[in-house]
């Protein structure tokens, strides 16, 4: 989910249809993008793969509805937007779903080329459809930010774990010899360094595999700090002994969501699966997530 506050100028369906692709940072491809709107304001942003409507249509609904129940929500509407290369593939559950969500105003399905309005009896006012010459797009290129990037691409800034194995064992050594308040003293000072180089990445990494420093990360974190905190993350969690890179995936994951970049938050947590099923902070964020809980909120607790 992305929490953001825009100034967007719509003037026909091709612009919105745009719109996702400057909140998001990519192009939704094989996607269903849902938004919520509170007067003219987009509250938030979501996105799905498209084959959740086929596959796991209740979910959807159950995510939609606990979105949109807090009392605050109660004047918001919707707009879904779905890209699909078939989109008749989808047309049959995403009539089911938009006959059962309330304060629905728009429901627009759009391919490589055309666009259409979907309505009860299905797909219907044929457009072209060329996101790239809205005026979204030429607004989003003024600005300096990039268009035609993928989910590939956003995700691949994420990097890889490719620890060096002298790093790692040096920063377990000299971490695991401190006591816990010079270990988080060390962690203070490699964070106000900035984003770390070289061992010092390993060292970041191995501090927080250690419960205190995990714990004062954490408290750290805010909506002010987490695009900073992300790339000191990426840059830890790359050289991160094997027993701390769940701790740097999940504060990652906690980093990203703060950030309101939904794609990598997302991919975080799938990381997460497989490295500890079990961390709290993987159910933490995806409640977040599932509540539709802007990050916003994260400062005020």
């Amino acid at each position: 989910m992305t929490d953001t506050q825009p100034t967007i100028r719509c003037t026909d369906r091709n612009d919105l249809l745009a719109v996702p692709t400057m909140l998001l940072g990519f192009h939704p491809a094989e996607s269903l993008v849902m938004m919520h709107l509170i007067g003219k304001e987009v509250e938030f942003v979501s996105r799905v793969d498209a084959v959740a409507l086929l596959k796991v249509p209740d979910t959807l609904m159950a995510q939609l509805r606990a979105a949109g129940a807090p009392p605050e929500r109660s004047d918001g509407r919707w707009i879904f937007l779905l890209y699909a290369e078939s989109p008749e593939r989808y047309v049959d559950a995403l009539v089911t779903m938009a006959g059962d969500v309330a304060n629905l105003e728009h429901v627009f399905v759009a391919d490589a080329t055309r666009s259409w309005e979907l309505l009860p009896g299905g797909l219907c006012d044929v457009q072209l459809h060329d996101p790239a010459t809205s005026s979204v797009a030429a607004e989003t290129v003024f600005q300096g930010q990039p268009w035609a990037r993928t989910r590939d691409d956003v995700v691949a800034s994420l990097g890889r774990w490719s620890p060096n194995p002298a790093w790692v064992e040096d920063a377990r050594e000299l971490v695991w010899g401190l006591h816990p308040d010079d270990r988080l003293e060390l962690l203070r000072t490699l964070v106000e360094t900035g984003v770390p180089q070289g061992r010092d990445s390993a060292l970041v990494a191995s501090l927080l595999g250690e419960e205190e420093c995990f714990a004062e990360m954490l408290a750290q974190m805010s909506v002010t700090v987490a695009d900073e905190r992300r790339h000191l993350l990426v840059a830890a969690r790359e050289q991160a002994p094997p027993e701390a890179v769940a701790n740097v995936t999940a504060l990652l994951a906690l980093a990203c969501w703060l950030g309101g970049e939904g794609a990598l938050t997302s991919e975080c947590l799938l990381d997460l699966d497989q490295l500890d099923p079990t961390h709290p902070m993987g159910d933490l964020i995806r409640t977040m997530q599932h509540m539709a809980i802007p990050p916003s909120r994260w400062d005020e607790t």
